[in-house]
């Protein structure tokens, strides 16, 4: 019954424009347009900002499907319920921040319960040094900072004021569906206090006949999204990803950050390609194949301090590659009908001037065939370097282990592991040139390479010794590798009268053993 609904209305809106809302605007008066204008100036004054068009009306048809519960049309109950339950919701969301500090359930927080757990969390055992009590301050600091009247007790009365703290902040999202659903009720037609799916449809195609919302910043992202004009012939392709799946032995946002890369191979044919691809994380394009199709490349990602993006193309020249740097021209995405990728789709129309023919989406590029948008890099294996865990030998040797833990499946050196001096080595490692990376970010060479290939190389030059699968003993004072987070992190244990390491430990830990304790990362 809801996807059915869902399919219906979706079917109304989808026609209000282009059949309801002229018959609307014939057969209705002065006050139908003085409702029509009503109705459109509230969605502009809210979303403007935010959405074009299509996503506007795309918008407020999620909002109204996710208040009318029954499908049967929106009422004030229906509105007033979503409301409460939203805000119940929302109430418990900020007490789970405190509650897990409240050690006697009394339904109250104190600074000594706070402090009792932080230092459990941080494994804070005697008397903290000076380094660590500042840091517990901060971080009592930040847990208290919003007590409601200042006494150094949350108390779980307190709660519903944090809430709506909070909700100013960080912009509540109930007000954004509450503004939806009630101007559209508002302008109920027949004034009987339910406003059916016809009802709404009607009202949002009269009121948007013709309409077009900019973003605020449309003036300002219209100069600096000038890409070479594209040719009818040309076919526009827009590919999406969150970052390439191999590690470049070169970077673009510095020695502490982690730069990615990803093949792009070009098939063969006859008509002329016009390509945008945009991408969440660094990213070093290696093309290949058949790069004479290629008329223009337009690339967008992240974008350094500097305004510069953070973004590289190897295989193409210069003359054919262009960088936006206004995160309003193109959006990334990496999944395929999502409400991103409808964004990069239509702000791709603004930009290049018509909807691209071909649209990829992919999380991770190792190696993609285009037009077809084929996947034809190496699928994830026990072999690859990110996957299985890697055990070293006595004598430099490591084995390769698959992900049950039992058999070896690989010899390898670390040479070969590295992938230096092997051509057909294809595991997470790619050795480019950087003088042959058109960038307008500055592209320099890992002095350490980032992630678990970093931890290699530095146990080769004997800068680290493994002590266990994830812990290392500092034996010379490094550069920590980048982009040691989440399940590439690691323990290091910083040998007595060796300096301290440099660079940013990520979710790693540094432990010291002339002091006796963490002297840097989350421990």
């Amino acid at each position: 019954m809801q996807k059915q609904l869902k399919r219906i209305l979706s079917l109304l809106l989808t026609t209000a424009i282009s059949l309801m809302a002229p018959i609307a605007i014939a057969e209705g008066g002065q006050g139908d347009q003085s409702r029509n204008e009503t109705l459109k100036q509230a969605f502009i004054a809210q979303y403007g900002k935010r959405f074009d068009t299509g996503e506007l009306l795309s918008y407020i048809a999620r909002t109204y499907k996710q208040i009318d519960l029954d499908g049967q049309g929106l009422t004030r109950e229906k509105i007033d319920l979503f409301e409460k339950i939203y805000a119940a919701k929302a109430r418990m969301a900020v007490a789970m921040r405190y509650l897990p500090y409240d050690l006697n359930a009394d339904g109250i927080v104190d600074h000594e319960e706070a402090e009792t757990v932080i230092k459990a969390n941080l494994r804070i055992v005697g008397e903290p040094d000076r380094r660590t009590r500042q840091s517990l301050k901060q971080r009592l600091d930040r847990l208290f900072k919003d007590d409601p009247n200042k006494d150094g007790r949350i108390e779980i009365q307190e709660y519903g004021t944090l809430f709506k703290m909070s909700g100013r902040k960080r912009g509540d999202q109930r007000k954004d569906h509450s503004i939806v659903a009630n101007a559209l009720l508002a302008q109920d037609p027949d004034k009987d206090g339910l406003l059916t799916h016809a009802e709404a449809a009607l009202l949002i195609g009269s009121a948007f006949q013709g309409v077009t919302i900019k973003p605020q910043s449309s003036a300002r992202a219209a100069a600096s999204c000038k890409v070479p004009k594209r040719t009818k012939d040309e076919e526009l392709i827009l590919l999406g990803a969150y970052q390439g799946k191999k590690t470049p032995s070169l970077t673009l946002v510095g020695q502490d950050k982690e730069t990615f890369t990803g093949k792009l191979v070009i098939e063969p044919g006859s008509n002329p390609l016009y390509l945008a691809v945009t991408v969440h994380s660094p990213v070093v394009w290696r093309l290949e194949g058949a790069v004479e199709r290629i008329k223009h490349l337009v690339v967008a990602g992240p974008r350094q301090k500097s305004g510069k993006i953070a973004a590289g193309v190897m295989g193409l020249d210069a003359s054919k590659v262009s960088f936006l740097s206004e995160p309003d021209c193109l959006r990334y995405f990496y999944k395929i009908g999502n409400i991103k990728m409808s964004t990069s789709v239509a702000m791709a129309k603004q930009t290049f001037g018509t909807k691209p023919t071909i649209v990829h989406g992919l999380y991770s590029v190792d190696a993609m065939s285009l037009p077809s948008g084929k996947n034809i890099g190496r699928r994830d294996d026990p072999r690859l370097l990110r996957s299985g865990p890697i055990m070293m030998d006595k004598g430099g040797a490591y084995r390769v282990i698959d992900k049950k833990g039992k058999k070896v499946i690989e010899m390898l050196d670390a040479r070969k592991l590295l992938g230096f001096g092997e051509p057909n080595m294809q595991d997470s490692y790619v050795r480019l040139d950087k003088a042959k990376v058109v960038s307008e970010a500055p592209v320099e060479d890992y002095a350490t390479l980032p992630g678990k290939l970093g931890l290699v190389q530095l146990v080769k030059q004997g800068a680290l010794e493994r002590i266990s699968r994830r812990e290392y003993r500092i034996l010379k004072k490094i550069h920590i590798p980048a982009g040691l987070h989440g399940a590439n992190s690691a323990r290091f244990l910083l040998k007595a009268g060796v300096p301290e390491p440099v660079g940013d430990p990520g979710h790693s830990c540094v432990f010291s053993e002339d002091k006796g304790q963490a002297i840097a990362g989350h421990c």
